[in-house]
């Protein structure tokens, strides 16, 4: 059999490089890779392990991660109405004042197209950790892994200075948010430093602390304002830390490098642009920010055990913002607090209680090593994850597919570097361990195989579909005659196209409504619907009833939406339903109360002839 070396070890290396390249993971296509990637990492691994007579694991605490595992597939089962009344009576209110019908069936997460995105990201992430956390056994494959993390850093560092230098737009290195960038850079510098520490040679050191000077300097040049001061709280705890731990001498030399070359760089770009952003961090424009939590805490308030859904909370923000701005937030700017709105007491808790124990256990065996490398490599990532952690109070961090692969790569490997060989031996690991008959194994390495398939086919069919519909998201039918109406019908058919391969995802629907009112209020247009089969419905009145029912389908999939509710109205005018027409709009301005263009639309229609904007 393969050796899993030799196809585990190049697909990490690869995942850890490459996930930030395109736009930091958030892009259909770098998202399909990691996801795609992570599970065929975690099919190798099993596929591995299952070869073996005696099979084993690394021992984690599996009951808080099932528990919250297990809860967020149940917010995407339908429940019978009694049932979602008990449980989240205010998830039964939304229903009941804003869906169309009386489904007596619906799902605790208020948009469940928006808790699969995010429960198929975890799942990758925790793929990687798993497949890290029970592959790198031995000190060389830990040092090709975390080598990798290092070069990775200084990549992104070095594109993001260059970048930085001439700022032409809000993007840094390949991130499309500074802050994303400062959060996963602070990840990696600690492990630098810690590095700098182990029995490297004099020469070596210079270098790796170059290597760090480097990737400060791209810390500072993002202007992340929560970054620096996030960075610089963690790295005083680093060097208290050591100094309580373990005194060494070399800890001053690394110091006064880091500095020699930090001043020396940021001498040759200047200070100005750091310090004039750090002066802005109490400009009265940030204070939108508290608003936001204290709005969210609102939500919490009302959906305290089991949340809104996983991902759903830019769905539901609106209904209950307090402020004027104008803004769409989908995050709180506080992952604690958006993963306590989005999944109640029950899913915090328990992804609490994991990492909590996790880290615990890590860090009680941490203090028990001498050896060098276990020692500051370890706290090198202790004080990222701390970081990071910091961090994530002030943004949506983890919502950037390459910052979550590389914390939970971190995090597997901060277990492992802790228990790696040292002069004393390595500590002894808590493992399951068992064994099972050839059968039992052959099927289920099968049943590997066959979950492998179908979850590759599934994350396959999503980029699909969204890969269809971003090539029509922006598009409008401009012009007249049969050119536009063909426009129009090749647009259409891409959206079924992605109905088709993702028929619960809402902004399908609405885009098509848009696309066949645009063609029926067109008048310009009409003399050509006759002649194009898919058009030819009769009359404008029946077009619009097709876009109707797409509309209505779009509300069904996701009621929150204050959008959704706006355009429907405009279509039962349109159709002289005027009753279903101010209930629509009613609902529109209950759910988004501070959005002006909505009130603005409203309070001027007249039977419109355009959709509104």
């Amino acid at each position: 059999m393969l050796n899993a070396t030799y196809v585990i070890e190049p697909l990490l290396i690869c995942l850890i490089l490459f996930s930030p390249l395109f736009y930091a993971g958030i892009s259909i296509l770098a998202l399909s890779f990691v996801e795609g990637v992570s599970l065929l990492l975690l099919s190798f691994l099993l596929i591995d392990k299952l070869s073996k007579k005696e099979i084993s694991f690394i021992k984690i605490p599996l009951l808080p991660l099932s528990v919250f595992i297990a809860f967020a597939i149940i917010q995407i089962c339908p429940l019978p109405s009694w049932l979602l009344s008990g449980i989240s009576p205010a998830t039964a209110r939304l229903y009941a004042d804003f869906s169309l019908g009386n489904n007596i069936m619906r799902a605790i997460s208020i948009y469940p197209e928006a808790s699969i995105n995010i429960i198929l990201q975890f799942l990758s992430y925790l793929a990687v950790f798993w497949v890290i956390l029970n592959y790198a056994d031995t000190k060389p494959k830990l040092k090709r892994l975390i080598l990798a993390v290092v070069v990775a850093g200084l990549g992104y560092s070095l594109f993001g200075i260059m970048r930085g230098l001439n700022r032409m737009t809000s993007q840094f290195s390949t991130f499309t948010n500074p802050n994303h960038f400062a959060t996963y850079i602070q990840m990696i510098i600690p492990i630098v430093i810690g590095w700098s520490l182990t029995d490297v040679s004099k020469s070596m050191r210079v270098t790796i602390i170059f290597v760090a000077t480097i990737q400060i300097l791209a810390l500072f040049l993002s202007l992340s304002r929560a970054g620096i001061i996030c960075f610089s709280i963690s790295f005083m705890i680093m060097f208290l830390l050591l100094r309580l731990k373990k005194p060494v001498k070399k800890e001053w030399f690394i110091v006064v490098i880091l500095g020699l070359f930090l001043s020396l760089f940021l001498g040759i770009v200047g200070l100005r642009p750091i310090t004039t952003e750090l002066k802005t961090i109490l400009d009265h424009k940030n204070f939108d920010r508290l608003y936001v939590l204290k709005d969210s805490l609102v939500i919490f308030k009302d959906f305290p055990l089991f949340g809104v859904g996983l991902g759903a909370f830019g769905e539901i923000f609106s209904k209950y913002k307090s402020f004027s701005s104008q803004l769409s937030y989908g995050f709180t700017h506080n992952e604690s607090l958006q993963i306590l709105t989005e999944s109640g007491l029950v899913g915090f808790v328990s992804l609490a209680a994991f990492f909590f124990l996790y880290l615990k256990g890590v860090f009680k065996a941490w203090l028990k090593r001498r050896n060098r490398f276990a020692l500051f490599v370890g706290l090198g990532m202790f004080i990222g994850l701390f970081a990071v952690s910091l961090h994530s109070l002030f943004d949506f961090s983890f919502h950037t597919p390459a910052n979550a692969v590389l914390f939970f790569v971190i995090l597997a490997l901060l277990y492992r570097v802790v228990y790696s060989d040292g002069a004393h031996g390595p500590l002894l690991m808590t493992e399951y361990k068992f064994s099972l008959p050839a059968a039992v194994r052959l099927c289920l390495a099968l049943g590997v195989c066959i979950g492998l398939l179908l979850c590759e086919i599934l994350i396959l069919r999503r980029y699909q579909a969204e890969t269809a519909f971003n090539g029509v998201r922006e598009y409008k039918i401009t012009g007249k005659g049969t050119e536009a109406v063909i426009g129009g019908k090749k647009a259409i058919r891409e959206i079924n196209k992605a109905i088709l391969l993702n028929p619960i995802n809402s902004a399908y629907f609405n885009k098509k409504a848009d696309l066949l009112s645009d063609i029926a209020v067109n008048t310009e247009l009409s003399a050509e619907l006759s002649g194009l089969r898919e058009f030819a419905y009769g009359n404008k009145a029946e077009l619009l009833g097709y876009a109707q029912a797409d509309y209505e389908r779009a509300v069904g999939l996701n009621p929150a939406k204050s959008d959704y509710h706006l355009r429907l109205g405009w279509i039962y005018g349109e159709l002289g339903k005027k009753i279903l027409t101010q209930q629509e709009f009613k609902r529109a301005l209950m759910l988004d109360t501070q959005n002006n263009k909505i009130k603005e639309y409203i309070a001027k229609y007249d039977s419109p002839q355009t959709l509104p904007q």
